[in-house]
């Protein structure tokens, strides 16, 4: 949710590595095998579709794939702390996160539920218009107005609420720290605002 975030150098060059690494192998055949890895490593958490299944499990369906497989590469690092998903990502072999993440980035993201409404509306015009912060652009300009995401920015439309709003929290708190933009942005939204924008991409 970063709007007109420059990612530094090391950032896009991981980006441009991850692009080559995409580029070596067909797509059917990363997905194939992605999807034996998922139902053996993923399914528990996220289910074979990327659905996901606890509220604070993200759904990680139609994600796109070299973002999939860069937070996996980020959780085996320890740049992003979680002790389940650091364990899976240092188990798993440079082509076996290209194949999980083509696999899940193949799958449909489920459409978003109908939620508070008030709350929703309040979301909507952060999300499209900002806070008032100079520093809080709009989550459109990077997310896409329908939250799609892109090639760059992840997709949010149809994301689990609760998961949505402990990220915010997470980066607002640092303990996500991975995106210093990210991290601004969610330092200067009042708690009210996350689970606002938080209610309002879980609807779209």
């Amino acid at each position: 949710m970063s709007p007109h975030h420059l990612p530094g150098a090391p950032a896009i060059a991981a980006g441009a590595l991850l692009a080559c690494f995409f580029a070596f192998m067909p797509e059917d055949g990363r997905a194939a095998d992605g999807r034996q890895i998922a139902a053996a490593k993923c399914a528990t958490c996220h289910g074979n579709d990327g659905a996901g299944g606890e509220p604070d499990v993200p759904r990680i369906a139609g994600l796109q794939p070299a973002y999939l497989a860069r937070q996996l590469k980020e959780f085996a690092d320890g740049r992003r702390r979680n002790e389940d998903m650091a364990q899976l990502g240092a188990a798993l072999s440079e082509d076996e996160i290209r194949a999980v993440a083509a696999w899940y980035g193949g799958r449909k993201m489920p459409a978003g539920s109908p939620g508070d409404p008030a709350l929703a509306e309040a979301g909507r015009q952060i999300y499209e218009d900002g806070n008032g912060d100079p520093a809080v652009q709009p989550c459109a300009s990077c997310h896409q107005p329908d939250g799609a995401g892109n090639a760059r920015f992840p997709r949010l439309a149809g994301q689990q609420r609760p998961y949505v709003a402990k990220q915010l929290g997470e980066f607002k708190s640092g303990r996500r720290a991975t995106d210093p933009q990210m991290a601004d942005i969610a330092r200067r939204l009042k708690p009210q605002e996350i689970r606002a924008l938080a209610e309002y991409v879980g609807g779209l």
